[in-house]
């Protein structure tokens, strides 16, 4: 009876961590190299989560930004000169139908540049907006150009953070 004990508690155990949720792991600033400045805007009706990619080829190795409420916005420093790939999305809580969007998306950052990235909700579906800004006398920021940005499709989910999110661009 004693090793049918310990093979429920460990079966258990095995379905518990199973079942449980990945923990999202947390983006941070690099540390050297040209860097870009992204500023993440939550415009959308409902609360938002950001994921930064380490490999903008594949969309692996999510990072997640603290979300945004309606409204708030978050600026992280990026490394420039190569494809930044990261995914937008919000969700509107106790809504029937539930109200949710997500956009992936890639755009190249430029050394020492800032840039704003809205989400934002049109009609049925939503959209994310990426346009060059500079920073004003006044703190806000100003737009001064748009930028070429690829839409990305996404891959199956994979089993775990490491990925991949989204598929490789044609």
């Amino acid at each position: 009876m004693g090793k049918a004990r310990i093979a429920g508690v460990l079966l258990v155990a095995f379905l518990a961590a199973a079942c449980a949720q990945t923990e999202k792991r947390p983006y941070q600033d690099p540390t050297d190299g040209p860097n870009a400045f992204v500023t993440f805007h939550n415009d959308s009706p409902g609360r938002a989560s950001v994921a930064v990619y380490d490999d903008a080829a594949r969309c692996n190795g999510r990072r997640f930004l603290p979300d945004l409420l309606v409204g708030e916005q978050n600026t992280v420093r990026v490394r420039a000169g190569q494809p930044l790939a990261f995914t937008f999305r919000y969700a509107v809580p106790n809504t029937t139908p539930q109200r949710y969007c997500s956009v992936t998306a890639t755009f190249d950052p430029q050394a020492e540049a800032r840039y704003l990235v809205s989400m934002r909700q049109t009609g049925d579906s939503c959209t994310t907006e990426v346009g060059q800004v500079e920073l004003g006398a006044d703190g806000r920021l100003r737009p001064i150009g748009g930028v070429k940005v690829i839409q990305r499709l996404p891959a199956k989910e994979p089993a775990d953070e490491s990925g991949p999110f989204c598929l490789p661009v044609p």
